[in-house]
């Protein structure tokens, strides 16, 4: 398990990304899939579930027999719930796009990394956890 706290907020999907290839290796099969995952869903939890009060993102990584299964848990401050929404591409091709382009892509990459495998729930101590399984 690994607890991200107190750290400004842009360096963590970084730190997620390192701390994955620290947990599997750079030389795994599927460092990529399990790098990006972690990115996508600990930078929606990070816009969504901890709140400004809160500072904590929690990440899990465990393998289960075909598959490694990710977790990320925040402490669900907001009442928004991880959906696939339209990406946001409504940019015109004469005005630079910026980065709000690329709102709303995250979880359809997830998506498409677990085949579908993928969902969220409150724990009992009203976290939100956001799960993945990753084929190994």
């Amino acid at each position: 398990m690994f607890l991200i706290e107190q750290i400004d907020h842009g360096l963590i999907p970084a730190k997620a990304r390192i701390t994955i290839t620290n947990w599997v290796g750079a030389d795994h099969a599927r460092v990529w899939e399990l790098q990006t995952v972690a990115s996508e869903l600990v930078t929606n939890a990070i816009r969504y579930g901890i709140g400004p009060e809160a500072g904590w993102v929690r990440m899990r990584l465990s393998s289960e027999p075909g598959n490694f299964h990710f977790t990320v848990t925040d402490p669900g401050r907001s009442e928004h719930f991880p959906q696939i929404r339209k990406a946001d591409d409504s940019s015109s091709p004469d005005i630079d796009p910026g980065p709000e382009v690329e709102r709303f892509r995250g979880l359809r990459v997830v998506h498409e990394i677990t085949g579908g495998f993928w969902g969220h729930y409150v724990n009992s101590f009203h976290e939100r956890v956001v799960w993945a399984l990753i084929p190994r």
